[in-house]
């Protein structure tokens, strides 16, 4: 049964985060864990804890070579990354 808010022929409208809306899905590769449990493992060794989505921001910045633009400052403590502080 079709919803009365829908012309005939038109598409449902499209739902669920943005990232899959826009038909470029959040994919992790290898390279974003293996950067994700090398970034664990260095926090980890110092007693540092940082948010888990933190580490995995960090990982997919290092594997693109990118440059973060954050004001979060738990990403001071990942080594290697390059991190632009937002005022």
């Amino acid at each position: 049964m079709q919803s009365q808010h829908r012309r005939e022929g038109t598409p449902p409208a499209r739902t669920g985060p943005p990232h899959r809306r826009r038909g470029r899905p959040n994919r992790r590769t290898e390279e974003t864990a293996r950067c994700y449990v090398r970034i664990w493992r260095q926090l980890s060794a110092v007693g540092n804890r940082i948010p888990t989505n933190d580490i995995w921001i960090a990982a997919h910045a290092l594997e693109l070579n990118a440059t973060l633009v954050t004001t979060d400052p738990h990403f001071k403590a990942i080594p290697l990354l390059d991190v632009l502080y937002a005022d």
